[in-house]
């Protein structure tokens, strides 16, 4: 899978500020949940159309979707699709 996937671990903001426009095609996002929000100007402007971000534990309770739904929201190049998992179907 080398000749396909490219796995990076590195500081979220300094990697995507770095990173060109529509330049990925998945991105996975696993980090501190606050932190989440700031990463948005930039994980939008990186993810390539059509794209798949992938975000762990974004919800775990209801309470804590209310930070993070501000941000998504989908636009005439976006669309959305929303899978609760694991611990966070409440």
């Amino acid at each position: 899978m080398r000749d396909v996937v490219e796995l990076r671990a590195a500081d979220g903001a300094d990697a995507l500020a770095r990173f060109d426009d529509a330049s990925w095609d998945v991105i996975f996002l696993d980090a501190e949940r606050p932190a989440y929000v700031g990463y948005w100007p930039d994980l939008v402007r990186v993810l390539g159309r059509p794209g798949l971000l992938a975000v762990d534990n974004v919800a775990p309770t209801p309470a804590s979707w209310s930070t993070f739904a501000p941000w998504w929201r989908p636009t005439s190049a976006s669309c959305r699709l929303w899978c609760r998992s694991g611990r966070a179907c409440w």
